[in-house]
């Protein structure tokens, strides 16, 4: 006797990708539960390249309207095989689709499971008490987070700083006064598209890289276009990318740096992405609370929490129930205007800043719980 799992599609596609990788090697294939919409935007086909399962498992693909009992039922019975036996998974899908798929595979005497926000599953049927037990199946990676919700990695980078460096940069960062050196950094930042950067050229240069960097430089005659893009911001993005994958002891398969995404033809780029117990995690550095916009006296202040939340809105849905949102800064948190807190606020967005880093607050803040 073949057996099949049943599996309702809806916007929602990790509880799916969990339930693949939990028990596909104990079925058959496949039984789609799906709609118009479902279809539309191709979340089958997501799903299926994100578990590398093959179209020709799926046995049967039945669409239905999602806030109609009777036609779900009616179409279960004129399609569902059975003499097979089923796995159920009804975390996805509206209410009605989750409660017509419960009631109709009840009666065929098969095994129905939820997967909790928690990421422990739950067997609901048979048994009078409900089972629970955490999910055996391997985690998540990244690259099958971000294809079961459409998205190509088109590129990420490879981690190439020294860390004696990116220690050097983080304590001159974190330690030195808010106007400190303002003139320096925005020569960087200024330089960041030129092939180099002759080091005395600049009155105090010289002197501003041995405070932030030691004695690294000192023997060089300029930087180079990679050279001071690390040191105009990029050695953040590094810096934290490589505290969570030793803290967290994660595989680079769950991790990216300045990792480029593309879906429907629009392209995003994100410092740092992180999946961590099948949540996915997305910070933003930023060195400084803003950068300066204009010309002459048109010169402004724009900051870049501003940016974040504009990204964030677009995205927040792409990624599911479940994505995090983070803007570190080597800036005060203080600093940033209070329309903008609370814009950040109400968007779930959490501000890490130079103070939460110099106290070891990093994975407080990201809130996750380290041993």
């Amino acid at each position: 006797m073949k057996t099949l799992s049943l599996l309702i599609l809806s916007d929602q596609t990790i509880p799916n990708l969990q339930f693949i990788k939990e028990f596909d090697k104990q079925v058959d294939g496949y039984v789609i539960l799906t709609t118009d919409y479902v279809q539309k935007k191709g979340i089958k086909d997501w799903l299926l390249s994100a578990a590398k399962v093959d179209e020709n498992r799926v046995f049967e693909e039945i669409s239905v309207q999602a806030h109609d009992y009777n036609d779900i039922e009616t179409k279960l019975s004129q399609t569902i095989d059975e003499s097979y036996e089923y796995l159920v998974n009804i975390t996805g899908g509206t209410k009605i689709m989750s409660l017509a798929c419960a009631n109709f595979f009840k009666d065929l005497r098969s095994t129905i499971y939820y997967i909790s926000y928690n990421n422990e599953l739950i067997q609901i049927f048979p048994g009078k008490t409900k089972t629970v037990r955490p999910l055996s199946s391997p985690p998540i990676t990244l690259e099958e987070y971000l294809t079961a919700y459409g998205f190509k990695i088109i590129r990420k980078a490879q981690p190439h700083i020294e860390d004696k460096l990116l220690e050097k940069l983080f304590h001159y960062h974190a330690r030195r006064k808010a106007q400190e050196d303002a003139e320096f950094l925005e020569i960087l930042q200024q330089h960041r598209s030129k092939k180099q950067l002759f080091i005395d050229a600049v009155q105090g240069f010289r002197d501003f890289l041995s405070r932030c960097c030691g004695g690294i430089f000192a023997r060089k005659e300029s930087l180079s276009k990679e050279e001071i893009k690390q040191l105009s911001g990029e050695w953040l993005e590094e810096w934290t990318y490589k505290k969570v994958k030793n803290q967290l002891q994660l595989d680079e398969a769950f991790m990216g740096m300045g990792v480029e995404v593309e879906k429907n033809g629009v392209k995003n780029e994100f410092d740092v992405l992180f999946v961590y117990k099948d949540v996915i995690y997305s910070v933003e550095c930023k060195t400084s609370l803003y950068f300066l916009k204009g010309e002459g006296e048109q010169r402004r202040k724009k900051y870049f929490v501003g940016e974040v939340i504009y990204k964030s809105d677009s995205l927040q849905s792409e990624f599911g129930l479940k994505p995090r949102t983070f803007v570190l800064t080597m800036g005060d948190a203080g600093g940033i205007p209070e329309d903008h807190r609370k814009r950040a606020e109400n968007n779930k967005i959490t501000i890490i800043d130079r103070n939460d880093l110099l106290d070891g607050k990093l994975f407080k803040k990201l809130k996750i719980p380290v041993a």
